[in-house]
């Protein structure tokens, strides 16, 4: 396809958009980085087995390794946020996925002190302490994502970008377990097989993204070398934020933070995220458990089955981002309408789903019913996320950064109820476990069809219109 063929149609202008290559380049990298922060992320759930064999780690000691992640994850989130909204979100993005690929190459030194990772004494508490730095340095990747976005997206594109970005992190998974899997059969090599080559694989992996990143991408479109005037003009004029601000130059108010903390449409946005990942946590978490456990289907058995649930999220991910931008462009439903059809289609049918599973006995319908209901929930990702963007380009970062702390907690709370109430294991006792998870998806919806609303907050229009009032008045002055 030739480079300058039109995307969509810019309804205002009647004629057809600037050519899309450089915003085409700049999503694929991306869903890369993503995908990399993904492969980043799960490797530890692999590698933690040979392990704890070889140091002969407890049970208690191998939960705390791998909860240790979550502690930096939870409170970088905010921080970052506010960081690639004021200093850029080009260097946020690409400094949180190097800095993890960095730590993930020191893992076998943090937990052995020595690079081949050989012996049988381990150092815990190293190795707690860098994964609570990986996930300081991981928390502000999606922030800064969103934060990026706003400058190079246009606002008939936000579906699509979003959906198609966040589809990494599938692919980043489903990649990341067979890899592991041959990574850790290979003992040809002491330091590129094994648990230790690992972390030095993914780590290089990691390293080869960002270079690239660094050279292929900028900050926005107007500091782009090589992007085509007419794609330049385009963006700028249609991404919801006509004037890219300089770095250093945004300022965020107390009055800024109050809105964002308070306003009816950005709690109803935070809810959303912390019921899908609570509901997505339990499929993602629980259910190859149960499968086993109740139905004797071991999930692990075979790379497609651990796979394909991965795969069918990503696709329904990219379809319904298409589809979403699709409705709007074309005027079908409004933007708010569309963004709750979205969510809606993505909570009700994975939630049925859930309560048809948890009385299912057939292990192969069980399977395809987790599968069909992972994927199903990837229309979600047309409906919550991109409203980040409606509500406020310009505090977008923040906007998800505070969305993404809240919807960290479920990450924490879920795993530690499921262990309350399945304690005999009992399919009665699964089937409360996945009955709350279809309920969070329905209180989801609810609090969604009330108070969504994808269009510009009112209140941050006028913080912005007032300081720049002050600051005109500051110019005029000679100040």
């Amino acid at each position: 396809m030739n480079s300058n063929t039109p995307l969509l149609v810019n309804d205002e202008l009647g004629s057809p958009s600037a050519p899309y290559m450089h915003r085409l380049i700049f999503a694929v990298f991306l869903f890369f980085g993503l995908c990399n922060v993904y492969m980043l992320r799960v490797n530890l759930s692999v590698a933690i087995l040979p392990m704890q064999e070889q140091f002969h780690w407890s049970s208690e000691t191998k939960g705390i390794i791998l909860s240790s992640f979550f502690f930096g994850y939870l409170f970088g989130q905010i921080p970052g946020g506010y960081i690639a909204t004021v200093y850029g979100a080009k260097f946020v993005f690409g400094c949180g996925v190097l800095c993890t690929a960095i730590l993930t190459l020191l893992v076998p030194v943090a937990t052995t002190w020595n690079w081949s990772g050989t012996g049988s004494a381990s150092h815990v508490w190293s190795l707690i302490i860098l994964r609570i730095f990986m996930g300081v340095f991981e928390s502000v990747t999606y922030p800064s994502l969103f934060a990026i976005i706003s400058k190079w997206c246009p606002e008939k594109e936000r579906s699509k970008m979003v959906s198609f970005s966040f589809s990494g992190a599938m692919i980043g998974t489903a990649v990341a377990f067979p890899l592991c899997g041959v990574i850790i059969a290979n003992k040809s090599s002491q330091i590129f097989g094994g648990w230790v080559g690992l972390f030095y694989c993914f780590g290089l992996i990691g390293l080869v993204w960002f270079v690239l990143f660094a050279y292929f991408v900028s900050e926005s479109p107007e500091t782009h070398p090589t992007i085509s005037k007419e794609e330049m003009e385009y963006i700028v004029a249609n991404r919801g934020t006509r004037k890219e601000a300089s770095i250093g130059s945004t300022v965020v108010k107390y009055e800024v933070w109050k809105v964002l903390l308070l306003n009816k449409h950005a709690l109803a946005l935070y809810f959303n995220h912390f019921t899908n990942n609570w509901s997505l946590y339990t499929f993602l978490s629980f259910l190859p458990t149960y499968l086993e456990e109740q139905l004797h289907f071991n999930i692990k058995s075979s790379a497609i089955y651990s796979v394909l649930p991965y795969l069918a999220m990503f696709l329904i991910q990219c379809v319904g981002g298409y589809l979403a931008d699709k409705l709007i462009e074309e005027k079908r439903l409004s933007r708010t309408s569309t963004r709750i059809l979205m969510e809606s289609l993505g909570n009700l049918l994975p939630a049925i789903a859930l309560v048809w599973l948890s009385y299912v006995t057939d292990a192969s319908l069980a399977f395809a019913l987790m599968t069909l209901s992972v994927a199903l929930s990837g229309f979600a990702y047309s409906g919550y996320p991109p409203v980040t963007l409606d509500l406020s380009p310009k505090y977008s970062g923040i906007i998800y950064s505070i969305s993404n702390t809240i919807a960290t907690v479920p990450g924490v709370v879920s795993p530690a109820l499921t262990g309350l109430i399945v304690k005999n294991h009992t399919q009665g006792e699964w089937r409360v476990v996945f009955y709350i998870a279809a309920i969070m998806y329905v209180a989801g919806v609810i609090v969604w069809y009330v108070f969504c609303k994808a269009e510009a907050l009112p209140d941050l229009a006028k913080i912005d219109e007032k300081e720049k009032k002050a600051t005109g008045r500051e110019l005029s002055n000679g100040v």
